[in-house]
């Protein structure tokens, strides 16, 4: 059994005894919440270089080993070939992306995250483009601390329309 202090208030403190495998979990849960605001600040960096057409802070969000599996095209290994992927996408018009998590889980030493994604395309010739996708992405720690994208696959809702 472990001895865990929960705090109520400043002027109590509640001393109870629960098996180690429930200590564990309270134990887990700052890293846990760790993981959630690393994954919301990934995000945000994200979003906002699409906004400024800057595809190097986009890659720099992956782990050099990372592996990204966009659909119907080959699969990409590295920063620097998903760097490619998204200039590609930023001379296509991208203009903006908006990312919404709906599920984030971590275990085993990663943390994998479902979410939904809206990419506006504005291209030089054309009208605008909206394509709304659904994403799997598996973060993991890095040696400085720090988490990465180590693996990323989406699948377009819908087609895209114009």
């Amino acid at each position: 059994m472990a001895n865990v202090e929960l705090e109520g208030n400043r002027d109590t403190t509640l001393t109870q005894h629960l098996p180690a495998t429930v200590a564990a979990m309270v134990v887990t849960q700052e890293p846990a919440q760790n993981v959630e605001l690393a994954v919301d600040e990934i995000n945000r960096r994200f979003a906002d270089a699409a906004a400024r057409h800057d595809a190097g802070t986009m890659a720099s969000v992956y782990a050099i080993d990372a592996d990204f599996l966009p659909p119907n095209a080959e699969a990409l290994r590295g920063p620097a070939a998903i760097e490619r992927f998204w200039e590609g996408g930023i001379e296509m018009g991208i203009r903006g992306i908006e990312v919404e998590t709906l599920r984030l889980v971590q275990m085993d030493g990663i943390a994998y995250e479902i979410g939904r994604y809206t990419l506006r395309f504005r291209p030089e010739a054309g009208a605008s483009v909206i394509d709304v996708a659904t994403y799997l992405v598996v973060h993991r720690p890095q040696h400085d601390g720090s988490w990465r994208r180590a693996a990323e696959m989406f699948t377009w809702e819908a087609p895209l329309t114009e």
